[in-house]
């Protein structure tokens, strides 16, 4: 039975009191998330999420609120929607830091049912609950996002997410995880992989660039540019948040090198395309430079696609 029925119960407790109901919770069955059930947590993390959760679901009820609101709103964005999906994430990530726990209340404790809303409309929520929760960057939701790689969900836009909200973490734990997961062959690797760029780390830069080393398809090479030109772009790497890693040089070094080496091994026009793309993202002070030391020995049709990119690069709006 699930236990929407007694929040308003609990809003009107004591924080001490609604503290020690949490952890008498967190050893007995509990409502599913959208995401997970509360078991697939471990039970200390289970405890200090749910301890969490109720603090600030008495501290701030108005952000669970919105929450809620926002999962009935989802059929009438549904309906209305333009692209593909219903946008849900923007107002999610409107309320910053108080969207914190109802997301992960929602996706790991006690999630909001999906009752009479469609596929898009519920992948919608779903995708949208775990790219708000990325952009908080909170080391709080590590284990959340780790169960959920861990777990049984293979919907590649869900993977994907997921990776990339956990590589936002940007912590050592975060990149080992998703360097570990890349490693094993099944249905969610490519989601691990087309989000982990967003973990902005050498260790990862290292990892994708012996990823992109063992392409066989134009799918593949598409796939890895862009998880190079995420982990080394341009942009990302300005921001203080970031940049503070110390880890600027090597990563971008690394992905750069990566791309290069694809590109002269590549001979698809479509490859090489995606290639450039990420090239132009990564937007590396040496680029010039280093295709240009990539036309030695070359076939002509290398080095005229070569000075290709170098043009394309010298004439890039991204710079």
């Amino acid at each position: 039975m699930r236990r929407h029925n007694t929040r308003g119960l609990l809003l009107s407790l004591p924080i001490a009191l609604l503290v020690t109901i949490s952890l008498l919770w967190a050893g007995t069955a509990f409502a599913d998330g959208v995401m997970l059930r509360p078991a697939a947590l471990p039970s200390a993390d289970r405890a200090s999420l749910l301890t969490a959760v109720t603090k600030a679901k008495a501290a701030d009820p108005a952000a669970f609120q919105m929450v809620a609101k926002l999962h009935v709103d989802v059929i009438e964005l549904d309906a209305k929607k333009r692209g593909r999906l219903a946008a849900v994430t923007p107002a999610l990530k409107a309320m910053r830091g108080r969207a914190l726990f109802p997301i992960l209340e929602q996706l790991a404790l006690d999630g909001l049912p999906r009752g009479d809303r469609n596929g898009s409309a519920w992948l919608a929520w779903r995708l949208g609950l775990l790219e708000a929760l990325g952009s908080i960057r909170d080391a709080r939701s590590a284990s959340v996002l780790s169960a959920i790689l861990t777990g049984n969900e293979t919907s590649y836009p869900l993977v994907r997410a997921a990776a990339q909200a956990l590589g936002k973490l940007g912590s050592t734990q975060a990149a080992s995880k998703l360097i570990t997961m890349s490693r094993i062959q099944d249905k969610k690797t490519r989601g691990i992989i087309a989000g982990m760029g967003h973990c902005r780390r050498a260790m990862v830069a290292s990892r994708l660039a012996e990823i992109m080393s063992g392409a066989r398809s134009d799918a593949d090479v598409e796939l890895y540019a862009r998880a190079l030109g995420d982990v080394a772009n341009s942009w990302a790497w300005q921001t203080p948040l970031i940049a503070q890693t110390g880890e600027h040089s090597p990563t971008r070094d690394m992905a750069l090198d990566a791309l290069l080496n694809a590109f002269v091994s590549q001979a698809s026009t479509h490859a090489r395309k995606m290639i450039a793309q990420a090239v132009l993202v990564v937007d590396h002070p040496a680029t010039k430079q280093r295709i240009n030391a990539k036309k030695s020995g070359r076939s002509r049709s290398t080095q005229a696609a070569l000075d290709a990119l170098a043009k394309r690069f010298d004439n890039s709006p991204l710079r």
